[in-house]
C-alpha cells in the first residue's frame, strides 16, 4: 500500500464486482500518488516529521478517499478485461460519459463518481459508486497552556508540570499529527498534551498537519521553564 514518486499504487481495499451477462468484472480503483501510510493512526512522540510526502488518504471505515488534489484516480477492471467494451463516468450527478484516462479534481469539495461498464453485445453492469473528498485547507490549531504560568512583562514563565496543550481541528481528512519544532533542529511529532521537564528558556515552533499533507503556519512560543524555589532570608536585629 505504499509507493515512491509517481508510480501507481492500488489504494482500494475494496474491490468493485460487477456481474455482466455470465461474466465477473472486478474493478479497482487506482490512483497516481502516494496513500497516507498509516491509515490514520497518529505516530507515537518521538519520531523525526520528514514532511508531507503523501496527498492521499484512504478511510477504511467509510470507504471515502481524501486528496489535496495532486492524486489521479484511474477506474481499471482487474479480471476478464477481454470482455468490457467500454466504462461509463458520472461525477456529482451529471449525465453518464464514456471514461477514458484519468480523473483528477483540482477544486475543494465533495466529488461523487458512479461508473458502469458493458460488453460487446450491451449486457449492462450495476452501477458502483465511490466518494472523493478534496482537502486543501490546513487545520485550525490552538495552543495554550494546562498549569502554573506567570508573566512578567514579555517573558512567560511556566512550571516544569504544566503542559503545553495543543487543540487542532480538520473539516475534511482530519488532524494527522501536530509538530513541535526547536531552533535548527528538524520537527517532531508531538502528543496533545506535551511537558517541559528541563529548566532554562525555550523558544519553540508548533504546527498541525492533516492527513493529506496541509500543514498549518507555525506558531512562535517563547517561555522559561522555573524550577527554582524562593530564596529567602531571615535577620535578628
Amino acid at each position: 500500500m505504499s509507493g515512491v514518486g509517481n508510480l501507481w499504487i492500488q489504494c482500494a481495499l475494496h474491490c468493485r464486482r460487477s456481474i455482466v451477462g455470465s461474466k465477473y468484472f472486478i474493478f479497482t480503483v487506482i490512483c497516481l500518488g502516494l496513500i497516507h501510510k498509516t491509515h490514520g493512526e497518529t505516530p507515537k512522540e518521538p519520531e523525526v516529521y520528514t514532511g508531507p510526502s503523501y496527498g492521499l488518504y484512504y478511510d477504511q471505515k467509510t470507504g471515502n478517499y481524501f486528496s489535496n488534489g495532486s492524486s489521479n484516480f484511474s477506474i481499471r477492471p482487474a479480471s476478464h478485461s477481454s470482455y468490457l467494451d467500454r466504462i461509463e463516468v458520472s461525477i456529482n450527478g451529471e449525465p453518464f460519459k464514456p471514461y477514458a484516462g484519468k480523473l483528477n479534481f483540482q477544486e475543494e469539495g465533495q466529488y461523487k463518481i458512479r461508473f458502469r461498464a458493458v460488453d460487446p453485445v450491451l449486457n449492462w453492469s450495476p452501477v458502483q459508486t465511490f466518494k472523493v473528498f478534496v482537502d486543501k485547507k490546513p487545520p485550525e490549531a490552538k495552543v495554550s497552556w494546562i498549569g502554573r504560568t506567570f508573566k512578567n512583562g514579555k517573558a512567560t514563565y511556566v512550571n516544569p508540570e504544566t503542559k503545553l496543550t495543543i487543540v487542532a481541528e480538520d473539516a475534511l481528512s482530519g488532524v494527522f499529527v501536530n509538530l513541535l519544532k526547536k531552533g535548527d533542529e528538524p520537527p517532531r511529532t508531538i502528543q496533545k498534551l506535551h511537558e517541559f521537564k528541563t529548566p532554562g528558556s525555550y523558544k519553540i515552533k508548533v504546527a498541525s498537519v492533516d492527513r493529506v499533507g496541509n500543514q498549518s503556519s507555525w506558531e512562535e512560543l517563547d517561555f522559561i521553564v522555573d524550577n527554582g524555589a524562593p530564596v529567602s532570608k531571615h535577620k535578628l536585629s
